[in-house]
Protein backbone atom coordinates (compact mmCIF):
# COMPACT_ATOMS: atom_id res chain seq x y z
CA UNK A 1 0.00 0.00 0.00
CA UNK A 2 1.24 3.40 -0.81
CA UNK A 3 1.10 6.58 1.13
CA UNK A 4 -1.98 8.31 -1.16
CA UNK A 5 -3.88 4.85 -0.57
CA UNK A 6 -3.41 4.87 3.04
CA UNK A 7 -4.24 8.61 3.43
CA UNK A 8 -7.78 7.81 1.40
CA UNK A 9 -8.23 4.80 3.45
CA UNK A 10 -7.54 7.11 6.88
CA UNK A 11 -9.94 9.48 5.45
CA UNK A 12 -12.40 6.32 4.28
CA UNK A 13 -12.42 5.15 7.79
CA UNK A 14 -12.72 8.23 9.83
CA UNK A 15 -15.78 9.35 7.30
CA UNK A 16 -18.07 5.91 8.79
CA UNK A 17 -19.52 5.11 12.50
CA UNK A 18 -21.52 2.21 12.56
CA UNK A 19 -24.08 1.42 14.19
CA UNK A 20 -25.59 -1.51 14.54
CA UNK A 21 -29.11 -0.91 16.38
CA UNK A 22 -29.96 1.88 13.75
CA UNK A 23 -31.18 0.35 10.26
CA UNK A 24 -31.74 4.02 8.79
CA UNK A 25 -30.28 4.85 5.36
CA UNK A 26 -26.93 5.96 5.13
CA UNK A 27 -26.35 9.64 3.24
CA UNK A 28 -22.93 10.17 1.47
CA UNK A 29 -20.26 11.11 3.39
CA UNK A 30 -19.49 14.68 2.22
CA UNK A 31 -15.29 15.22 2.25
CA UNK A 32 -14.96 19.21 2.26
CA UNK A 33 -11.21 19.23 0.49
CA UNK A 34 -9.75 23.31 1.12
CA UNK A 35 -6.51 23.46 -1.52
CA UNK A 36 -4.29 26.52 -1.92
CA UNK A 37 -4.43 26.42 -5.96
CA UNK A 38 -6.65 26.64 -8.23
CA UNK A 39 -9.58 24.06 -9.18
CA UNK A 40 -8.35 23.71 -12.55
CA UNK A 41 -4.57 23.56 -11.91
CA UNK A 42 -2.94 20.47 -12.59
CA UNK A 43 -1.51 20.07 -8.62
CA UNK A 44 -5.23 20.33 -7.38
CA UNK A 45 -6.67 18.03 -10.32
CA UNK A 46 -4.00 15.53 -9.01
CA UNK A 47 -4.96 16.05 -5.65
CA UNK A 48 -8.51 15.19 -6.54
CA UNK A 49 -7.81 12.31 -8.58
CA UNK A 50 -5.75 10.60 -5.77
CA UNK A 51 -8.32 11.35 -3.48
CA UNK A 52 -10.80 9.61 -5.33
CA UNK A 53 -9.00 7.02 -6.77
CA UNK A 54 -8.10 5.97 -3.16
CA UNK A 55 -11.59 5.76 -1.81
CA UNK A 56 -12.74 3.95 -4.89
CA UNK A 57 -9.90 1.48 -4.22
CA UNK A 58 -11.18 1.04 -0.80
CA UNK A 59 -14.50 0.29 -2.56
CA UNK A 60 -16.11 3.34 -2.19
CA UNK A 61 -18.46 4.80 -4.44
CA UNK A 62 -18.96 8.62 -5.27
CA UNK A 63 -22.28 10.02 -5.24
CA UNK A 64 -23.42 7.05 -2.98
CA UNK A 65 -20.85 6.37 0.01
CA UNK A 66 -19.02 10.08 -0.52
CA UNK A 67 -19.16 13.38 -2.05
CA UNK A 68 -16.44 16.23 -2.38
CA UNK A 69 -17.07 19.47 -1.42
CA UNK A 70 -14.22 21.61 -2.86
CA UNK A 71 -13.24 25.30 -2.09
CA UNK A 72 -9.84 26.74 -3.69
CA UNK A 73 -7.78 29.53 -2.27
CA UNK A 74 -6.21 30.16 -5.70
CA UNK A 75 -3.15 31.21 -3.95
CA UNK A 76 -4.62 33.74 -1.11
CA UNK A 77 -3.75 31.93 2.06
CA UNK A 78 -5.59 34.73 3.54
CA UNK A 79 -9.13 33.51 1.84
CA UNK A 80 -8.50 29.82 3.93
CA UNK A 81 -10.61 30.97 7.11
CA UNK A 82 -13.28 31.99 5.62
CA UNK A 83 -13.16 29.18 2.77
CA UNK A 84 -13.08 26.73 5.95
CA UNK A 85 -16.24 28.20 7.47
CA UNK A 86 -18.13 27.33 4.36
CA UNK A 87 -16.82 23.78 4.52
CA UNK A 88 -17.95 23.87 8.20
CA UNK A 89 -21.47 25.66 7.24
CA UNK A 90 -22.33 23.01 4.68
CA UNK A 91 -21.77 20.00 7.56
CA UNK A 92 -18.46 18.51 5.86
CA UNK A 93 -18.12 14.98 8.02
CA UNK A 94 -14.08 15.41 6.91
CA UNK A 95 -11.96 18.55 5.91
CA UNK A 96 -9.20 17.46 3.70
CA UNK A 97 -5.83 19.85 3.41
CA UNK A 98 -2.47 20.09 1.97
CA UNK A 99 -0.94 23.10 3.82
CA UNK A 100 -0.57 23.90 7.17
CA UNK A 101 -2.31 27.55 6.30
CA UNK A 102 -5.32 25.45 5.60
CA UNK A 103 -5.34 22.68 8.72
CA UNK A 104 -5.11 25.61 11.02
CA UNK A 105 -7.98 27.89 9.28
CA UNK A 106 -10.40 24.35 10.01
CA UNK A 107 -8.62 23.91 13.35
CA UNK A 108 -9.55 27.07 14.81
CA UNK A 109 -13.36 26.65 13.27
CA UNK A 110 -14.12 23.82 14.51
CA UNK A 111 -12.67 20.66 17.18
CA UNK A 112 -15.33 18.29 15.90
CA UNK A 113 -14.16 18.10 12.38
CA UNK A 114 -12.04 15.56 11.64
CA UNK A 115 -9.18 17.47 9.45
CA UNK A 116 -6.77 15.00 7.22
CA UNK A 117 -3.52 16.57 6.50
CA UNK A 118 -1.63 15.33 2.71
CA UNK A 119 1.42 16.10 2.08
CA UNK A 120 2.32 18.12 5.08
CA UNK A 121 6.10 17.98 5.57
CA UNK A 122 5.67 19.33 9.22
CA UNK A 123 1.97 18.90 10.75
Amino acid sequence: MNRRECVAGFAGAALFTFDGAAQQPVLAARIGVLGSGSERSPLSMNQMTFLRNGLHAGGLIEGKDFVFDARWANGEYHRFPALAAELIASLANIIVVSTIAAAEAGRDLSRTVPIVMTGLNDP
